[in-house]
């Protein structure tokens, strides 16, 4: 399967590589040789990016990154309110431009966003992750 139709682009490794909040949940880093610059997966279903053989990016799974979500916010068993924050937050978002969900072209990117923003109050401006009174000036 190649990047394209896995999703990934530079853009996410970027976005992923960035997120070193997101980076310190990363599951052990898998043992073994493995392509440079080329996404893989490890024998648990991880989805990780070998970017020089020392550098490993992980890529959490839409449900990774909602537990990661789950984990700050809530404290009950009830998805609902998580997915209702979720669509709230991408529909409602009076702190900043409306257009800045609309960056986000996977819904990967949009949960590793609402994660950054909600759980680290850090907003992505194209290039690295700033807090979110750092992007307004």
């Amino acid at each position: 399967m190649s990047e394209e139709e896995m999703g990934i682009t530079e853009e996410l490794i970027r976005m992923f590589e960035k997120a070193e909040e997101i980076q310190m949940w990363k599951p052990p880093v898998p043992v073994g040789f493995y392509p440079v610059n080329i996404p893989f997966y490890d024998l648990e279903g991880n989805l990780w990016f070998n970017k020089d053989n020392q550098d490993y990016i992980w890529f959490p799974t839409q449900g990774q990154l909602q537990e990661m979500a789950w984990a700050k916010e809530y404290h009950e068993d009830n998805i609902d309110h998580l997915l209702m924050r979720f669509y709230t937050e991408i529909h409602n978002t009076p702190d900043f431009n409306w257009g800045y969900w609309d960056m986000f072209r996977t819904m990967e990117a949009k949960w590793l966003a609402f994660v950054m923003r909600t759980r680290y109050n850090k907003i992505w401006n194209g290039k690295d992750w700033t807090g979110v009174k750092e992007a307004k000036k």
